[in-house]
Parts: C-alpha cells; structure tokens; sequence
C-alpha cells in the first residue's frame, strides 16, 4: 500500500524543514566556542550558550501542546519557524555584545 500524494507532500515537508532547522543551528554550535572565548567566556559560559535552547525547548513544551490544541498545528509551525529564523539572526548579530544579550536569542533557537 502505497500513501496518498498529498500527505506524502506533507510528510517532505515537514521533514525538509526540519532538516533545514538542524542543519542551521547545528552550523552555530561549532562556532560558538570560537565565538566565546572572543568574548572572554569560559566553558561554563559554552556550555550555557549550548543548553538554554534545550531548556526553553523543555520548559515550553506542555504550555505550547495546549497551545496546538487550541490554535492549531500550522500556525504554531508557522511561529516557532520564524522565531528559530529570529533566535537564530540574533545570536549572530549580538555575539560581541556579551553573555546576557546572547542568551535572550539563544532562548528562542
């Protein structure tokens, strides 16, 4: 049995996005140790860098599943892609501003 044209559609996407968004923040992650020590950070500094993303990935988890619930999947995709796109541009631009101006954005990624 073979899958019906349209969610054979959906499934690429969905999957070609995803892949897209980790191969993007995973281009960041190598950078990010030559990025800190620029900035005077230690390996605590780093290692924070590199976990808040999964921090804010699992404190917002149960809050924005009831969110899908109630709005939807597609927009809550729609958002979560452009504030990772967001997340993402801000790391990059406030990388020489300091540890606290790069945490908010790396919340978002």
């Amino acid at each position: 049995t073979s899958l019906p044209p349209h969610l054979i559609r959906q499934i690429s996407l969905l999957v070609g996005s995803q892949l897209m968004l980790n191969i993007g923040v995973s281009q960041v992650v190598p950078v990010l140790p030559l990025f800190a020590s620029e900035m005077g950070l230690g390996a605590s500094g780093v290692g924070l860098l590199v976990a808040l993303p999964s921090a804010a990935s699992t404190i917002s988890s149960i809050p924005l599943g009831r969110a899908v619930d109630t709005i939807g999947r597609v927009p809550l995709m729609r958002i979560g892609t452009l504030t990772t796109a967001l997340g993402s541009i801000g790391t990059g631009l406030l990388m020489s501003k300091g540890l606290g101006m790069v945490a908010l954005p790396r919340l978002l990624v």
